[in-house]
């Protein structure tokens, strides 16, 4: 298939005055109707699943999402494109908000129609709570036009800063104005918080997340060359709880699995090898994750942007000024996503197919959540980018409810037997000796 060429052109000017829109009080009566409760991780589906793991490490990651509160030193924030470095540097705890629930997505359609994202329905759901209130200010992206929106309804909540980044992919010409957007959030904070951010302190940020992200490799290849030791569901907490926890509590507490995973002796059972791609997998949506387990499918590698795309790209430093910092993180964050919002289409097939090579991988599954527009938009061609290779794909479109998992499970069982079966052959060599 011949490769795309995409051009773009990139929007300077700000959806807001400042970047800020700040507290929008016409909007609070819309969230004055929804049900008021106090919001929790799923306490119970945490501690029924860490029962499950045969990790004791995991008790650490688990006990994150069996309470409810948060320091009010920190800032929220949605998206994996919002730099963690500068909101660190300024002394607060940056928290990623993005959730998948399909209880405060039913919450959440009392303020916007049914037909709408579901994770954006459940943020919304999730601000019927007194959890975002609580947060002094919450930094969105213009990542798509779902948040984009979201910014203006959220500021009836709670303070919002806008960050319009464009959607363009090409790094050449775009980092100028990322790094530019980024320094507005720099200054932006020093005079709301009245705090001096300094360029030693962005540095020993970026320190920070790049020992997290060199503790996400080990545990990325770790998984890789280690089937069934930390499973899927595991992975994924340890990745969801990547959002809420400090850089250098997560990175300890990683390595700690890591010395204990070790000790434990890989699965003889040799499933069907899958990189699974697409929609974020976020703490407690697991449905996919469990489903592909029943129908004997291994997650070997995943490329999602709750896991590989928020924790794998460290920060490249070059050059310690502020402007040299602020480019190594518009490096990181913008140029090397590979969000479906922004024209980098080839960029991710290209790391669909380097994976697949580097870790065995036996097909590619895409996961698509409903009414999320931009993944189903380019499934067709990366299924034909990657059939020009010789990787089978298979894209699955669901939502957040559990009605349809015997149907799902049924077509990945039917896609199992298609490229081999060979979790039915490992079950019957082992069958045959006993």
């Amino acid at each position: 298939m011949k490769r795309l060429t995409f051009r773009a052109s990139f929007r300077h000017e700000n959806s807001w005055p400042v970047q800020n829109p700040g507290r929008n009080k016409k909007l609070t009566p819309l969230f004055h109707k929804l049900r008021s409760y106090e919001f929790t991780f799923s306490p119970e589906q945490a501690a029924g699943l860490q029962r499950q793991s045969p990790l004791k490490a995991m008790a650490n990651f688990y006990q994150l999402f069996r309470q409810s509160r948060i320091n009010r030193a920190s800032i929220g924030y949605f998206c994996h494109l919002i730099p963690e470095e500068i909101i660190l540097a300024a002394g607060l705890q940056p928290v990623r908000l993005c959730v998948t629930s399909s209880s405060l997505a039913r919450s959440g359609e009392e303020i916007v129609s049914a037909e709408c994202c579901p994770v954006i329905k459940s943020i919304l759901g999730l601000a019927s709570s007194d959890f975002l209130a609580e947060l002094p200010l919450l930094v969105i992206p213009g990542s798509c036009d779902g948040k984009m929106k979201l910014a203006e309804l959220l500021s009836a909540r709670t303070e919002v800063y806008f960050l319009d980044l464009g959607r363009g992919g090409e790094y050449t010409s775009g980092t100028p104005q990322w790094a530019e957007k980024f320094k507005q959030l720099l200054h932006f904070l020093k005079k709301r918080y009245q705090v001096s951010i300094t360029r030693q302190k962005i540095i020993q940020a970026c320190s920070l997340t790049n020992a997290r992200t060199a503790a996400f490799r080990s545990l990325y290849q770790f998984r890789a060359h280690h089937p069934g030791v930390i499973s899927a569901i595991d992975y994924f907490v340890i990745t969801s709880a990547s959002f809420i926890s400090h850089p250098k509590v997560w990175t300890e507490q990683t390595n700690t699995l890591l010395e204990e995973a070790a000790g434990l002796p890989p699965s003889h059972c040799q499933s069907p090898r899958i990189l699974l791609a697409g929609s974020p997998i976020v703490f407690p949506a697991f449905k996919i994750l469990e489903v592909m387990d029943e129908a004997g499918l291994e997650v070997a590698a995943e490329l999602t942007c709750s896991g590989y795309g928020h924790l794998f790209d460290p920060v490249q430093i070059d050059e310690e000024t502020e402007d040299g910092l602020l480019r190594a993180l518009a490096l990181k964050y913008v140029a090397g996503s590979l969000c479906p919002c922004f024209l980098n289409l080839n960029k991710l097939a290209d790391r669909m197919i380097s994976l697949a090579e580097e870790y065995k991988i036996d097909a590619v599954i895409y996961y698509i959540l409903r009414l999320c527009q931009v993944y189903e938009l380019q499934a067709t061609a990366l299924r034909q980018i990657l059939k020009d290779k010789g990787i089978p794909f298979f894209s699955i479109k669901t939502d957040l409810e559990g009605e349809d998992r015997g149907q799902l499970r049924t077509r990945l069982e039917a896609f199992r037997e298609m490229i081999g079966g060979r979790s039915d052959q490992c079950k019957a060599k082992n069958q045959s000796r006993d």
